[in-house]
């Protein structure tokens, strides 16, 4: 009797396309306390960046905070938020 395929196949759909997570590339999320950072950045971007890209970049800084654990290790979205957050603080500063 021939030995089952399944499992060789399954193991090599899901690791060919983006199946199980590889360590090295994905991320723990948000520090804890961190929370309030990203919700903030995230109505900040919208204000700075009105219409369909605040909407966006809000949207992505929200699905991070949810789902980091599922983003590559790249960082992006933690630098986005803390130059928005540096922005923000530079235009309160320079307000009469």
């Amino acid at each position: 009797m021939a030995e089952d395929p399944t499992p060789t196949v399954v193991r090599w759909f899901t690791e060919g396309f983006g199946g199980p997570a590889r360590p090295g590339y994905r991320t723990t999320g948000p520090a804890e306390g961190s929370t309030g950072r990203f919700g903030a950045a995230a109505e900040y971007a919208r204000a700075r960046y009105p219409g369909r890209v605040g909407e966006l970049v809000r949207r992505e800084i929200l699905a991070y905070e949810d789902l980091a654990h599922l983003f590559d290790g790249s960082g992006l979205i933690p630098r986005l938020v803390d130059d928005l957050l540096a922005d923000r603080g530079a235009d309160r500063d320079a307000r009469p």
